[in-house]
């Protein structure tokens, strides 16, 4: 029986993770921030209610963290939350231009990497177009800006943060976005699972 869902926005810049229950209450969340070192990139990973941050070198190791803080049933040794993981978007020809696949292979590199260290199978992978028109009633040609700020402003109403872990204590402004949109994408699974 499933407890609750993850939901995903796996941004390879910046990224998050909702433990959401089948109330809208999250139990837990992470963000990430690539930041750039003399000796390679890290990331930074935030952990919501304790405050914690880790620096990882590698996608994966997000996952890892992300992944040992999650309960697993005794019996299967498997999570007892299944994954809501926004899908990939890749972007359509443009007046006859081919897609430039720079711009899509690192995140679906980084995506394929946090899912590797979190050692789940999505169960659910919506379209960013498909969760916001469904989750925040927003058109299919909306701004990815406007629908971030359109979940960062309805998140803190949507759903029962930890106290003194909500959604601004994320720490920068994109990572509260991205945790914004996974909390939606939780509960886009919540809705398509059930």
């Amino acid at each position: 029986m499933t407890r609750s869902i993850l939901g995903v926005d796996p941004g390879r810049s910046n990224g998050a993770a909702v433990l959401l229950t089948a109330h809208n209450e999250v139990a837990a969340w992470w963000t990430w921030c690539l930041m750039a070192r003399k000796d390679g990139p890290v990331w930074r990973v935030s952990q919501g209610l304790t405050g914690d941050c880790d620096n990882v070198a590698a996608m994966w190791e997000v996952g890892d963290l992300i992944s040992g803080q999650l309960i697993y049933d005794g019996m299967t040794n498997q999570p007892i939350a299944k994954l809501s993981l926004e899908g990939l978007f890749v972007p359509r020809l443009r007046r006859g231009k081919p897609v430039n696949p720079q711009s899509v292979i690192p995140l679906a590199e980084a995506a394929g990497e946090l899912v590797g260290g979190l050692r789940m199978t999505p169960a659910h992978r919506p379209l960013a177009t498909e969760w916001r028109s469904r989750q925040l009633g927003l058109r299919r040609g909306t701004s990815a800006d406007a629908a971030e700020a359109a979940a960062v402003r309805m998140a803190p109403h949507a759903f029962t943060w930890p106290k003194d872990a909500g959604i601004e204590a994320a720490p920068t402004k994109a990572e509260r976005g991205a945790l914004a949109e996974a909390a939606y994408i939780a509960r886009d699974g919540w809705v398509s699972l059930a």
